[in-house]
């Protein structure tokens, strides 16, 4: 199960990391709370890659283990509210963003949730609303768009930068009156860290499939007007769905071709532009999972070069 692997991992890479310490162990990363989180990401499909834990460990996690330590141990199970609240303002949230969460995170809590506990916040209690805030965004802009990627280009990336921000989030939950609080939503993706939301943030499987398919191309340093050259080799201007999808096959691309073409796909009309392709290249700069040396790039050498048997030219 994709859940209990993402989660299997995150154990995994906490206990490595702590491999010197001889006072480290599983209780230390709190046992109970990895068991709950687990039991929820199974219940729902949609946690596991909401909660994204796996990136947070690699890249994004300092930010709440920077709040989840204690002097003498690597993770605490929770922390004071007057810690949360100290943190947050150092992290840029606003007294009202922190009232709001705090309010929030207060209503998550269980019938018989122990009194003594009452001004103390969990590490899952947060990772919870964050989960919340993100899927449910993520299921607005879904049902308004199609995918998740589409309704990033036509709503939140209004300047084509590949970039948005948590203003930009405000004014979308705005404008399509979401149910769930505008402003909850903001300070929900905002606990991912530090920096401006992220596709991965929204929908983790979609910004997954995207990472494959740059990979396929390149890295995000390819020549797209290359890549656009090999999917549209007799110059009509346009691709269409059985072209991309075939194209990507032969490239190695073993995501969703589909899903991948209807997020790209700005127009809604079944057909791929040349600035629809390039849009790949310029979100791919913003991502930086993708920044690493990617595997042998296709010789995107344009002309009129033939192809090989495994899609690149030679």
């Amino acid at each position: 199960d994709v859940a209990a692997a993402v989660l299997s991992k995150c154990k995994d890479r906490l206990v490595q990391e702590h491999a010197e310490d001889s006072d480290f162990g599983l209780s230390d990363i709190d046992e109970a709370e990895w068991s709950s989180l687990e039991s929820a990401a199974l219940a729902d499909p949609g946690f596991a890659e909401v909660a994204n834990l796996s990136v947070d460990l690699e890249g994004e996690w300092f930010a709440l283990r920077e709040l989840f330590s204690a002097p003498g141990r690597k993770t605490v199970n929770s922390v004071a509210a007057d810690g949360f609240e100290n943190w947050a303002y150092q992290h840029g949230f606003k007294e009202e963003d922190v009232l709001l969460i705090l309010g929030e995170l207060r209503q998550q809590r269980p019938s018989g949730f122990p009194k003594a506990h009452d001004n103390r916040i969990s590490l899952r209690q947060v990772l919870e609303l964050r989960h919340k805030g993100g899927y449910a965004f993520a299921k607005a802009l879904r049902q308004r768009r199609g995918t998740v990627l589409r309704a990033w280009r036509l709503d939140l990336d209004l300047r084509g930068s590949g970039r948005v921000e948590h203003s930009d989030v405000g004014r979308v939950c705005a404008a399509i009156g979401h149910g769930l609080d505008a402003q909850l939503i903001r300070c929900a993706l905002q606990l991912h860290g530090p920096g401006p939301p992220a596709l991965r943030h929204l929908e983790r499987s979609e910004a997954s499939n995207f990472a494959l398919f740059v990979k396929a191309i390149g890295g995000p340093d390819v020549d797209m007007d290359g890549v656009w050259d090999y999917f549209d080799p007799d110059g009509l201007g346009v691709v269409t769905l059985g072209q991309f999808v075939r194209g990507a096959g032969e490239l190695g691309f073993r995501g969703d071709a589909e899903l991948l073409f209807h997020g790209l796909d700005l127009a809604g009309q079944g057909r791929l532009s040349r600035d629809d392709l390039a849009y790949v290249g310029i979100l791919a700069e913003t991502m930086p999972d993708l920044t690493a040396p990617p595997s042998p790039a296709p010789a995107w050498t344009g002309g009129e070069e033939e192809e090989d048997d495994e899609g690149s030219f030679s």
